[in-house]
C-alpha cells in the first residue's frame, strides 16, 4: 500500500522586491511532496496588526514566485505561501517581518538646459 501525506512548507521564502505599491515573492518547492505531485502554491497577506489572512492567489505548481500588487503604500503586510497536493495544505511558509511598502528615494534627477543664442545679421 501506498500512502500520501500533505507536502512539507515551501523553502527559501522571502521577498526579492518592494515597490511603492508592490512586493515580489519568491520561494523553493518542499523538500517533501507527500508523495503526490504538488497542484499549486495559494499565496496569503494580512496587514500587521490584523489577524485575518487574504488568499491572494494559487500559483501554478511550476511557478515559484509571484508579485502581489495593489499594496497601500506605507501600510504593513505579512506573507504567507503554502505548497499544496491532493491531500491538502502544507503548513506555511511565513515572512514574519512586516513588508511596507513605499516609494525609494532616488538621485535627483539632471535636466539638460540648453541655452539657444541667436543672433540676428
Amino acid at each position: 500500500m501506498w500512502f500520501t501525506d500533505v507536502p512539507s512548507a515551501p523553502r527559501d521564502f522571502e521577498i526579492t522586491e518592494v515597490t511603492d505599491d508592490s512586493a515580489t515573492l519568491e520561494w523553493s518547492p518542499p523538500s517533501s511532496t507527500g508523495g503526490a505531485d504538488i497542484i499549486g502554491y495559494p499565496v496569503e497577506r494580512r496587514e500587521a496588526g490584523r489577524m485575518n489572512w487574504v488568499r491572494i492567489k494559487r500559483v501554478e505548481p511550476d511557478i515559484t514566485w509571484f508579485t502581489v500588487e495593489n499594496l497601500l503604500e506605507g501600510r504593513g503586510y505579512v506573507f504567507r505561501v503554502f505548497a499544496e497536493n491532493c491531500e491538502g495544505l502544507s503548513e506555511p511558509a511565513v515572512i514574519e517581518k512586516t513588508v511596507v511598502p513605499q516609494r525609494k528615494l532616488g538621485k535627483a534627477q539632471r535636466f539638460n538646459h540648453y541655452c539657444w543664442i541667436y543672433k540676428g545679421f
